[in-house]
Formats: C-alpha cells, sequence, structure tokens
C-alpha cells in the first residue's frame, strides 16, 4: 500500500508548512503566532496542519526540530568522517563543523531568529528536542573531554569545558553583525571560521590539561593562625 504521506506533493506540503511557519513563529512567537497565518504564507488549507502535524504544538516542535537538523546532521556525519583521529582532532572538527552549519548563508533566515528566540524563553518544544537529540550530542562532547582530560573529570569541571565549548560556537555565529561593527577593520566572521575553531579548540585543550595537572597538585597547607 502507498504511503500517501509520502509522496512528492505531500512532502512539498509540509516543507512550505514548516518554511512559512518557521517564519511566522521567528516573527511574532508561538503564542501569538495563528494556523491561519501560517497556511495563509504557505498557500495550502488548515487542514493541511492536522494531517501533517496534528496540531500547532507538534508543528512547532517541528519546527524547531527543523531549525537545529542542518547542526545535528553535521554532527553525525562526523562519527565516520573523523574515525581514527585524535581527540584533538575530532574536537577541532567539532567546532568547525558546528559553526559552518551555523553560518550557512543558504539557510533560511528565520531560523537563526526562531533559535534566539528559544535560548532566551525556552518553551516545550525545547524541552522535548533536548531529551530526544540534544542530549546525546552533549554526551558524544564530554566524552570527547574526558578523553582529553586524560581520565575522570569532576562534574563542575565537565560542565565548565562543555559549555566554554558551546557557548563559544553559539556566540560567533549569533553576534557575527554586532563582531562586524565592533571590527570592522577585520574579515567578517564568516571567512574566519577554521581560525575561530583552532584558537577554541586549542583553548580547550589548554584548559582541560590546565585542570589536570591542577587535580593532581597536592593542596596546599593551611595558612598559620595569628
Amino acid at each position: 500500500m502507498v504511503n500517501v504521506k509520502n509522496n512528492t506533493a505531500t512532502q512539498e506540503t509540509k516543507r512550505k508548512l514548516i518554511d512559512a511557519a518557521g517564519e511566522v513563529f521567528a516573527e511574532v512567537g508561538y503564542e501569538r503566532a495563528t494556523i491561519k497565518e501560517i497556511t495563509d504564507r504557505a498557500g495550502v488549507a488548515i487542514a493541511a496542519v492536522n494531517y501533517h502535524f496534528s496540531d500547532k504544538q507538534e508543528l512547532y516542535y517541528q519546527v524547531v526540530r527543523h531549525a537545529h537538523e542542518a547542526c545535528t546532521n553535521g554532527v553525525r556525519s562526523l562519527e565516520q568522517e573523523c574515525e581514527g583521529c585524535t581527540p584533538e582532532q575530532r574536537l577541532r572538527r567539532f567546532i568547525e563543523t558546528i559553526l559552518r552549519q551555523s553560518m550557512d548563508d543558504s539557510l533560511p533566515v528565520w531560523r537563526g531568529m526562531l533559535l534566539s528566540r528559544e535560548m532566551h524563553r525556552p518553551t516545550a518544544a525545547t524541552d522535548r528536542f533536548i531529551e530526544e537529540t540534544l542530549r546525546c550530542y552533549v554526551t558524544a562532547i564530554e566524552a570527547l573531554l574526558a578523553e582529553l582530560f586524560g581520565g575522570p573529570v569532576e562534574r563542575e569541571q565537565m560542565w565548565l569545558l562543555a559549555n566554554s565549548v558551546m557557548g563559544q560556537c553559539f556566540i560567533y555565529p549569533h553576534k557575527k553583525e554586532i563582531l562586524a561593527r565592533l571590527y570592522p577593520d577585520l574579515a567578517p566572521v564568516a571567512d574566519r571560521i577554521p581560525l575561530i575553531a583552532d584558537h577554541i579548540a586549542r583553548s580547550t585543550v589548554a584548559t582541560a590539561r590546565a585542570m589536570q595537572e591542577a587535580s593532581h597538585r597536592p593542596a596546599a597547607p593551611p595558612a598559620p593562625v595569628g
């Protein structure tokens, strides 16, 4: 039996809905967005939302998932591409992949706007995305950082290292217009991705090694009293 939802016409309708919904959600947010505005912009019937997504909440989740898709697909492909690489090389490739996918000009503008909204005011869609997809990638980052560390890592140290990497990977794409105004004499951020990836990777490796050395250093004797 033919799966009607997978034929070319229905997949095109689904794509139109995700693109239109992405624009509307990015512009006005989930609460203010209406199904009618989305379907009008997509040029499809309101019933198409129920058919493909069941309801507005599921549509929003699929839009958020789609917005993250370029990065998650890029990270997924690294598992095979980096087979046999050192932890340092894998870290650098991971960082460059995230930066390139986040600054891909071929991706719709609404994607960055929507992700920015979700970062500042996370919804249930982001909670679901974290549990279904993102957490496994964070676990992979932590495993890679543990390799760099060369042994067990205290939870707080891992938190600092992982968030340092992820934070820097996000700040450059989302603040590239501000950086262009602050440093008009330098090349655009998108043209300096290898340099940025090298910097983040080198500083992360150096920090991991410094943490490792500090953890093996004997504690200083207590200061004398009086």
